[in-house]
């Protein structure tokens, strides 16, 4: 049986860091054998591309389990439920599986509340690291997905540097009360007037 690889199969599933693929590697040459079977659909790996990588290098003899989709995008749903049954995922990495899982079941719109639920974190959770996301900061969204940094305190670090501003007294306008400052803050936020005694 040829065996194929799709990229859009290969994605969902999270990468194993350098050390979970070296423990995979000297589990599977210390047994020289492949326990679980290489699962496939029509052909193509679902699960198991590292065990398969492995095995085929070092010729370490394994097995196939054929699973049955109605369609490719049925048999990408299973994979990110499969993998939010996985414990040593980060929060991070769970909630990237299921906006996932949620997009592909609505087609549609990602569903904060939904994508929570499937993760098994919170709502408020899913909103950190989504602005941790749209920060683009790729080093500490690595690092989340790492489980090097909780989701909280890269949340608080895009949030202090989004709240870090520089602002310029301008000194009093014509016509400001006695007692007004005015400060006009460079980061584009709107202008704020502040009290002072």
């Amino acid at each position: 049986m040829k065996i194929k690889i799709d990229k859009d199969f290969k994605n969902l599933i999270p990468p194993l860091s350098p050390a979970e693929f070296n423990q995979l590697e000297e589990n599977l040459l210390s047994e020289k054998r492949c326990r679980e079977a290489i699962l496939i659909w029509k052909g193509f790996v679902i699960d198991g591309h590292n065990r398969l990588a492995i095995c085929q290098k070092h010729k370490i003899p394994y097995k196939f389990a054929k699973l049955h989709f109605a369609s490719k995008v049925d048999a990408m749903i299973w994979i990110t439920e499969h993998q939010l049954g996985r414990r040593n995922l980060s929060d991070a990495v769970r909630i990237e599986l299921a906006a996932a899982r949620v997009k592909m079941l609505n087609a549609g719109g990602v569903v904060r509340k939904a994508i929570a639920e499937a993760a098994g974190v919170g709502e408020q959770t899913v909103h950190r690291y989504m602005k941790v996301v749209s920060s683009g900061d790729s080093h500490l969204i690595e690092q989340l997905r790492k489980n090097e940094i909780k989701i909280n305190n890269a949340y608080k670090q895009i949030k202090g540097i989004t709240r870090t501003v520089k602002r310029l007294d301008i000194g009093p306008s014509v016509g400001d009360e006695p007692g007004v400052k005015c400060y006009d803050y460079v980061c584009g936020q709107l202008d704020r007037v502040e009290r002072f005694f």
